[in-house]
């Protein structure tokens, strides 16, 4: 069952194009600045670490962009698989070849991997990219690099700060990805599921600045990766407790047979 499901996650002409216009999206100003160092009107990758490349990568415009859209391609490869089995009459035949709580584990860890993959794929290979151009040099002082979450690990170990980008991306798609699976439950269209965790973070974003605990919205997941400010652990708090609940929902809800019977 795990192996299907991931088959249809990450496998789908969703997931895979998703990546591929991320891949672009994230190699085009590496390119445009490539194209610039070779006629000798800029030094983008001189005398810097490939480190260094890809922290650079990351504030240009495109990188934003991907990064302010992340909880809505989170969603793309796979949130929408229950509702669409229900719509297809495909959960019963499926309860009956297997039991519901193996279904609906399945459902959750392969929506949650294709969630948190196709927000660091493109990363990975925007690092190989810099790599390859870059080299493997030693990072070099530039203190307008060290912003962000996690960015007071990048002087003395800019390796365990990649690491711990990559894992914060990670964490970032499979939490909303689960959130947008759990409201799939309830929520009938689907572009309304895709676009449940923007308006979730959009709602509570604003209530926790009416009660005074803005530092703890939604909304400094994404502001934090780009301003230094000291948000790291509050961060990680707020995926755990949004993957948590969902997946505790989910796994409740679908395995009681009114959900079953629903459409």
């Amino acid at each position: 069952m795990l192996r299907t499901d991931m088959k249809r996650a990450i496998l789908n002409r969703h997931f895979v194009l998703l990546c591929f216009v991320a891949i672009i999206l994230f190699w085009f100003p590496m390119f445009i600045n490539l194209f610039q160092a070779r006629i000798g009107f800029s030094v983008w990758f001189h005398d810097i670490s490939a480190l260094q490349a890809w922290v650079r990568m990351r504030d240009t415009l495109p990188n934003i962009l991907f990064n302010i859209l992340s909880p809505l391609l989170c969603c793309i490869p796979y949130a929408l698989s229950y509702r669409i089995d229900l719509q297809n009459n495909a959960v019963i035949p499926i309860a009956f070849r297997t039991k519901r709580g193996i279904y609906s584990i399945s459902r959750l860890i392969s929506n949650g991997l294709a969630g948190g993959l196709i927000l660091i794929i493109p990363q990975l290979f925007t690092i190989l990219v810099c790599l390859a151009f870059a080299g493997q040099r030693d990072p070099v002082d530039d203190s307008n690099l060290f912003q962000g979450i996690f960015y007071e690990f990048y002087p003395s170990s800019p390796i365990v700060y990649f690491i711990l980008r990559i894992v914060f991306n990670f964490l970032f798609g499979m939490s909303y990805a689960t959130f947008a699976l759990a409201s799939s439950l309830w929520i009938k269209q689907r572009i309304l599921i895709l676009v449940s965790p923007l308006l979730f973070m959009l709602i509570v974003t604003l209530l926790f600045e009416a009660i005074e605990l803005s530092a703890w919205s939604p909304n400094y997941t994404i502001v934090n990766q780009f301003m230094s400010a000291n948000q790291d652990v509050i961060c990680l708090i707020e995926f755990g407790v949004i993957s948590f609940v969902s997946a505790i929902v989910f796994f409740k809800l679908t395995s009681g047979a009114s959900v079953y019977d629903s459409k």
